[in-house]
């Protein structure tokens, strides 16, 4: 969503907030669940259950013609089989493969158009960015079909655990759907068209859980996707839960999740690493980052930039943390050469500097819990 949406989405009342989510919604639905989803649903259910050799057999099949495919209209894998005296028909299985050149993230960045088939326009591709766990965007290009494709994938995995579309499910993921000024409930939104509830992940502090609790019982919430770490959130609060069938033990085993740090915000929220990769992700002129928490009130953003790099990435940067962490955050950028790993020989992309606190009391975040930073 650019600036300007966002800034009219978030001025405006909630439920013109659910009518934009529930419209967008329905959009999406239109793209994504169309015939070729339910062909692609169709072959998923039924090569699920084929042996090794007629899977095998339908893999080599699908690689035959995609060399095919990339010889005849990729530049970059037309130059690379013919450097190596190669042509499709010395390709065809996957014992081939080892025959073609490992491609990295660096490849395709020196030179990301010599990977677009002939005849095909970046501006009618979505683009699809990752910060990683480094913090350094990179994109990659998805057809519509490749889109359909991903949503049918998405869907047969959900299918395992008998959760399937039209099922009331919730998401806590890390788009800002619920601006940082509402102190109150709801803390989410309604995405109508695909029966799902979208929890603010940037909510998340003691006073607010119990809304969020209510909300999934009244909703019948049947699934949750979310982060590992929003979850990780969440299942800490919920651990001092009572069960209602009236037993004293504990509602949920010790949870635990990735060796990334919470960042806490000075209201008391806390903060998910993996949501604050957002920010990071159109910035395609970043090698590198950290954030550091050095105190409740003060975040420090190390980057490493890439050629290019200037003022309007640091403006976006701050622009977007801040809808995130709020307004009483001091944030500071800082243009570093590099970022060095911790004591323990590993690289930590969020390092909090302030002790967590739950129900239960303080429990420390990883810095100076044997992790280093």
């Amino acid at each position: 969503m650019n600036p300007w949406l966002e800034t009219v989405y978030g001025r405006s009342p909630i439920p013109l907030q659910n009518l934009y989510v529930s419209w967008y919604g329905r959009r999406l639905r239109r793209q994504r669940f169309n015939r070729a989803f339910e062909s692609w649903m169709d072959l998923f259910e039924r090569s699920q259950w084929w042996g090794p050799e007629d899977l095998g057999a339908h893999q080599d099949q699908a690689l035959a013609r995609l060399v095919v495919h990339c010889y005849e209209t990729v530049p970059f894998y037309r130059k690379a089989m013919e450097e190596r005296g190669l042509h499709p028909a010395d390709v065809t299985t996957r014992r081939d493969l080892h025959k073609l050149p490992i491609v990295s993230k660096d490849t395709i960045r020196r030179d990301p158009g010599a990977f677009l088939a002939r005849g095909v326009k970046a501006g009618d591709l979505k683009e699809s960015p990752t910060s990683g766990t480094t913090g350094a965007s990179f994109t990659v290009l998805w057809d519509r079909d490749t889109d359909v494709l991903w949503n049918a994938l998405l869907w047969r995995h959900r299918s395992w655990s008998g959760f399937r579309f039209g099922a009331r499910y919730a998401t806590l993921l890390g788009r800002v759907v619920v601006p940082l000024r509402q102190s109150g409930p709801p803390f989410w939104r309604w995405n109508r068209p695909w029966n799902q509830i979208l929890f603010s992940s940037f909510h998340l502090k003691a006073e607010n859980i119990g809304a969020y609790v209510d909300a999934m019982r009244a909703f019948g919430i049947q699934a949750l996707e979310c982060y590992p770490s929003t979850g990780y959130i969440l299942a800490r609060f919920l651990e001092d839960e009572r069960c209602p069938c009236g037993r004293g033990l504990p509602l949920l085993d010790p949870v635990t999740t990735k060796a990334e740090d919470i960042v806490i915000a000075p209201d008391g929220r806390l903060i998910s690493s993996s949501t604050l990769t957002h920010p990071f992700k159109p910035l395609a002129r970043v090698e590198k980052s950290q954030i550091v928490q050095e105190a409740v009130d003060r975040l420090l953003i190390r980057i490493v930039p890439r050629t290019g790099y200037g003022e309007e990435d640091t403006r976006h940067l701050l622009r977007e943390m801040q809808r995130r962490v709020g307004p009483d955050m001091r944030i500071r950028v800082e243009i570093v050469d590099d970022i060095p790993l911790g004591r323990a020989g590993k690289y930590r992309w969020v390092v909090s500097k302030i002790p967590l606190d739950f129900r239960r009391g303080g429990i420390g975040n990883l810095f100076g819990a044997g992790t280093g930073e």
